[in-house]
């Protein structure tokens, strides 16, 4: 049975602000028009953020165990580097000894990693990707988790 309330989205992630937060099965239907294949586990979460200078939006998906988060981390990377979706520029990258996928697409920048069993999507316009992206590893990597 899932629990929708086991992950706590930031607040904040540098300027930007949690302004909405998305659960459920509405979040589930977002994440899988976002990965353009369905890949996604019945726990989902998607938050908007918000600041002056534009705006970003998280989703994390929860998996049942790091082995199956992996294989579908893996599968959403293949699909992108292979030309799937509305995606381009696809690179591997190293932030804080964590492997984070980048590609551009939609006018954004998109960032997705894993983390213990979940997978978590960061899409920000471009002026604030980069650092918004490192600020949100750090705060992943070293949140305590229940």
């Amino acid at each position: 049975m899932p629990n929708h309330q086991s992950l706590v989205l930031p607040q904040s992630i540098l300027q930007l602000r949690l302004t909405e937060e998305i659960r459920g099965k509405q979040a589930q239907e977002i994440v899988n028009r976002m990965y353009n294949i369905s890949v996604t586990p019945d726990e989902n979460v998607v938050g908007t953020y918000f600041c002056t200078d534009g705006g970003a939006k998280l989703s994390v998906s929860l998996y049942d165990s790091r082995i199956i988060a992996e294989g579908k981390f893996e599968k959403i990377g293949d699909f992108i580097r292979k030309g799937g979706g509305d995606f381009t520029h696809f690179k591997e990258i190293q932030v804080q000894r964590t492997k984070v996928y980048t590609c551009l697409g939609l006018g954004q920048a998109h960032f997705f990693f894993l983390h213990e069993k979940n997978i978590y999507w960061w899409a920000a316009d471009l002026q604030i990707a980069q650092a918004s992206m490192q600020e949100l590893v750090g705060i992943v990597k070293n949140a305590k988790q229940k």
